[in-house]
């Protein structure tokens, strides 16, 4: 098992390589690349029988690294895929000059803040039979970072909210 959990830290890390080649922006159509990454990912939520929902403001576009973006969305929902028990919500709206991404999903988890899901190698309580280094989410604070925008997580009456702001 500890071998197992060290391969997947190594591939992480080599993922990191995205990371180390600077930022290109260029406007990039974040609804598209969410409905793409959600087609892609329908075949697995209905194998795990989670049911999938979505609501995706239309032409959200952004200014930003496109395979970064790609990354960062398909983290968010491969995290929804392995930690919901029963369904997963992704919305994308923009109010004004801010673009809101929320994912939502049953877990079980106690009420509370888990902002510290971003930090490298955190895993909580109900990642323990689960595969993963707890890198994922901190890839996502990165790219975030880069945006100068913001993200934060809680848990309340067993739903887990990721919210992203950019």
């Amino acid at each position: 098992r500890q071998v197992k959990k060290m391969t997947d830290l190594v591939k992480r890390l080599n993922e990191m390589e995205i990371f180390d080649d600077g930022y290109d922006r260029e406007e990039i159509d974040l609804s598209e690349i969410i409905k793409q990454k959600l087609d892609e990912q329908k075949p697995a939520f209905l194998d795990a029988k989670i049911e999938l929902t979505s609501n995706i403001e239309e032409n959200v576009i952004v200014r930003s690294d496109k395979e970064k973006m790609t990354f960062l969305i398909d983290e968010l929902i491969k995290n929804g895929l392995k930690f919901s028990n029963t369904f997963f919500d992704l919305y994308l709206s923009k109010d004004d000059n801010r673009i809101i991404l929320k994912t939502r999903n049953d877990t079980y988890l106690p009420d509370g803040e888990y902002n510290m899901i971003f930090d490298r190698f955190t895993r909580l309580p109900n990642a323990s039979d689960k595969d993963g280094c707890g890198l994922g989410l901190s890839y996502v604070k990165d790219i975030i970072k880069e945006q100068n925008g913001r993200a934060f997580a809680e848990s309340s009456n067993g739903i887990i909210t990721v919210t992203v702001t950019l």
